[in-house]
């Protein structure tokens, strides 16, 4: 009977460091009025960093053109299954190239349930992401954003 292959798991030194900070959290001010709320743990970074990736419009950020993704030139296109299938594989590649460290593990993207100005609840896009960090698969986080014609 062959073996299979140990899965390894990893875990960020960093993440040992309670009074280390590894990045910056969003909301860029904290609902106390502190400005730059940090992240201590490489996962709550990384959940971070995707939130920041996909709120991006690529050419918005200096110096990088094609960093962030285009899903705001779908906001007025009509709602049908390419349009949302066009989001998902523009979010996947973004993610893929500027965030490899991630394993991404369900992407969603489909119209948002909640009501966006004239009661029309087909104003806008909701994206769901469940992802862990590569090497470690007990650690899965998810995050959800709304993005609406308001």
């Amino acid at each position: 009977m062959a073996k299979l292959p140990r899965e390894i798991f990893r875990v960020n030194p960093v993440d040992e460091d309670e009074n280390a900070a590894i990045g910056i959290d969003l909301p860029m001010v904290k609902d106390s009025g502190a400005p730059f709320p940090q992240t201590f743990l490489t996962i709550d970074a990384a959940k971070a960093n995707l939130k920041n990736l996909i709120l991006t419009r690529k050419g918005e950020r200096p110096f990088q053109p094609w960093f962030g993704t285009e899903i705001y030139d779908f906001l007025f296109d009509n709602n049908i299954p390419e349009m949302l299938l066009k989001m998902e594989t523009e979010i996947n590649e973004a993610i893929v190239f500027w965030l490899p460290y991630l394993d991404i593990k369900t992407l969603d993207v489909r119209v948002a349930d909640v009501s966006h100005g004239f009661s029309d609840n087909f104003n806008g896009v909701q994206i769901q992401i469940d992802f862990a960090l590569k090497g470690n698969r007990f650690n899965e986080e998810s995050i959800v954003v709304v993005i609406g014609a308001e």
